[in-house]
C-alpha cells in the first residue's frame, strides 16, 4: 500500500515511468522478501514478467497497479491508480 501510495500521485501527475519504477521496485522487493507467501510472489513475479513485455510505460504501470489491487485487502486502497 505504501507503493500504491506513492505511485497513486506520480501517475496522476503524469509520471507514468516514475509511477511503473515504484510499484516494480516494491513488487522486486517482496518477491524476494522470506515473509511473503509464495502465492503472492507468483502472482508479483506474473505482473512483473507481463510488463516487462510491454512498452507502453501507461501499460506498465497499470499491470503492476492491478496486480496490487488484486492481493490488497480493499481498505488499504486509498484511490486512483
Amino acid at each position: 500500500s505504501m507503493a500504491i501510495a506513492i505511485g497513486a500521485p506520480a501517475f496522476n501527475a503524469g509520471d507514468h515511468r516514475g509511477c511503473f519504477e515504484t510499484y516494480a521496485c516494491a513488487a522486486r522487493f517482496l518477491v524476494n522478501a522470506q515473509a511473503v507467501p509464495d502465492a503472492t510472489k507468483e502472482a508479483l513475479r506474473a505482473a512483473l514478467e507481463q510488463a516487462s513485455t510491454l512498452q507502453n510505460v501507461t501499460r506498465q504501470a497499470w499491470v503492476m497497479r492491478e496486480a496490487f489491487d488484486a492481493l490488497l485487502p480493499k481498505a488499504a486502497d486509498p484511490g486512483a491508480t
